[in-house]
């Protein structure tokens, strides 16, 4: 059994090459074949830049508050105990966003997440 205790998590903020910050990142299970972390995205933040995944759906579900997810041209606004799907091979780049004013909380999960699979 794998557990995850939430007094020992410990989070990285999460920014881009030119230094625009993105939420916080806490890694909860990565044992190679299940990938699951939970973000903490600041008022006015957005959780990573626009990408896609070439070999991996990934599914997010707000734990607290209120974000936007975004995929190409469609915005929908998910509230807590909501969640979405990105699919893997999809044209359409996508992210989510805070764009309340009190934090938001996200757990993503995927499946054996690899740096070639996301696309900038």
């Amino acid at each position: 059994m794998l557990i995850s205790k939430k007094e020992k998590r410990e989070y990285r903020q999460l920014e881009s090459k030119t230094s625009e910050k993105y939420s916080l990142s806490s890694i909860l299970f990565n044992d190679g074949d299940f990938f699951v972390y939970q973000e903490i995205i600041e008022p006015g933040h957005n959780a990573s830049a626009p990408h896609t995944h070439q070999d991996t759906d990934e599914l997010i579900y707000v734990l607290d508050g209120e974000i936007e997810v975004i995929e190409g041209d469609e915005v929908i606004t998910l509230r807590s105990g909501d969640s979405a799907i990105f699919q893997k091979n999809s044209s359409a780049k996508h992210y989510f966003s805070n764009k309340l004013d009190l934090k938001s909380e996200v757990l993503v999960l995927t499946r054996k997440l690899e740096s070639k699979d996301t696309v900038y």
